[in-house]
């Protein structure tokens, strides 16, 4: 229980969506709790990772794609065009996210 407690607030403060009151508790906590300090951590590690997972697309890259889309007026097209870009991304992605996810335990 305390331990679900820790993590939201963790993850909270890194978000930044404490109150003044909540934020001093963590303080306290980081000054006090040396588990809480590893916790910390290891949420501003995984939210640095997740950051640079987050990354957009080239303007290039961007400006194709949307002058591709917007020129077709198939939806056979759009279903494929959107099978031929989302595949790959989930493929590719979410085994990596779920890895990281595994390694940061």
């Amino acid at each position: 229980m305390r331990e679900d407690y820790d993590h939201e607030l963790a993850l909270a403060y890194i978000q930044g969506r404490l109150t003044q009151e909540e934020k001093r508790e963590v303080f306290h906590l980081l000054m006090e709790d040396p588990g809480f300090r590893e916790l910390m951590q290891l949420e501003l590690r995984l939210a640095k990772m997740l950051t640079a997972v987050k990354a957009s697309p080239p303007q290039t890259v961007a400006a194709r794609v949307y002058f591709n889309v917007t020129a077709s007026k198939s939806e056979a097209f759009t279903t494929d065009l959107t099978k031929a870009i989302l595949a790959p991304i989930f493929k590719v992605s979410l085994p990596k996210l779920v890895s990281l996810c595994q390694k940061l335990r």
